[in-house]
Parts: C-alpha cells; sequence; structure tokens
C-alpha cells in the first residue's frame, strides 16, 4: 500500500511540477515580448531625437 501511495505522490509531484512548468514558459513568452518592444520603442525613441535636433538646427539657421 505504501508503494502505491509512494508512486501516486510521485505523479502527483510530476504533474504540479509540469504546471508549474508550462506557467513559467508563457511568462518567458510575455517577457521576451516585452523585450522586443521595448528595444523597437528604445529605436523608434532615438530616431525621433535624432529628427528633432535636425529640425532645430535647420530651424536655428533659417
Amino acid at each position: 500500500m505504501q508503494e502505491a501511495l509512494e508512486g501516486m505522490l510521485r505523479g502527483y509531484v510530476r504533474v504540479i511540477k509540469g504546471r508549474i512548468g508550462d506557467n513559467f514558459g508563457e511568462i518567458d513568452v510575455l517577457l521576451a515580448h516585452e523585450k522586443n518592444q521595448i528595444t523597437h520603442l528604445n529605436t523608434q525613441n532615438i530616431a525621433l531625437k535624432e529628427w528633432l535636433k535636425i529640425l532645430s538646427n535647420a530651424m536655428k539657421i533659417s
């Protein structure tokens, strides 16, 4: 009977570990997506700053 209980417990622990792993997998995907979005926004921010600098210099010349 003890062996049967241990087997059931091991199976239950495996299921829980799998579910936890699946949840972290989803979080990893979300974090990777967030990283890509932040990188894209930073690139746009740099480009906009450069464009504003060019426009500012052009207005000073005029």
